[in-house]
């Protein structure tokens, strides 16, 4: 049996929910540390969430630059200059994951120091939050990197599905 789906991305339908997601996300973060930061003012949080904010407001200034919505009737070439962006867009994706640890570890490294009796008492508490994070970090590197792979896969930029044999 095949079953024929159109790309992540390629199709309009697809493209609005990710976009969706994505400011639905970057809302979840800055209200996050909108609240850390009003319940505990210290200045580690301040850092991280400035530095979260700014990450998140970049990452969407570049997300709504790169992914537009696909228009009805696109031609073959329109498809495969949106693919193109597409790619680069989950290249960023990559570089701006990086950029972001690169950011938070000597933070994490300040959080560790502060907190150590906490953590020291329960270390749980270290492998749920710094492991988290690293785990989160791994999820959208493979996402983007299997996007890119998805992308430059399709040989004919006119042919928007993709056929699975089950």
């Amino acid at each position: 049996r095949e079953l024929r789906y159109a790309p992540p991305m390629l199709d309009r339908h697809r493209t609005r929910l990710a976009l969706v997601v994505e400011w639905l996300a970057a809302a979840a973060v800055i209200g996050f540390w909108a609240w850390q930061v009003r319940t505990r003012p210290h200045p580690i949080t301040w850092t991280l969430g400035v530095g979260s904010t700014l990450f998140v407001v970049t990452w969407l200034g570049v997300l709504h630059r790169r992914v537009r919505v696909p228009a009805e009737g696109e031609t073959a070439s329109d498809r495969a200059v949106r693919a193109a962006e597409l790619v680069r867009w989950s290249t960023f994706v990559q570089r701006g994951l990086v950029a972001f640890l690169v950011f938070l570890a000597p933070v994490a490294v300040w959080k560790a120091w502060i907190d150590r009796a906490m953590y020291a008492a329960e270390p749980w508490r270290a492998g749920v939050g710094f492991g988290g994070v690293l785990v989160i970090a791994a999820g959208v590197w493979a996402v983007a990197e299997a996007q890119k792979r998805g992308l430059r896969a399709r040989p004919n930029p006119d042919d928007t599905s993709v056929e699975v044999s089950r």
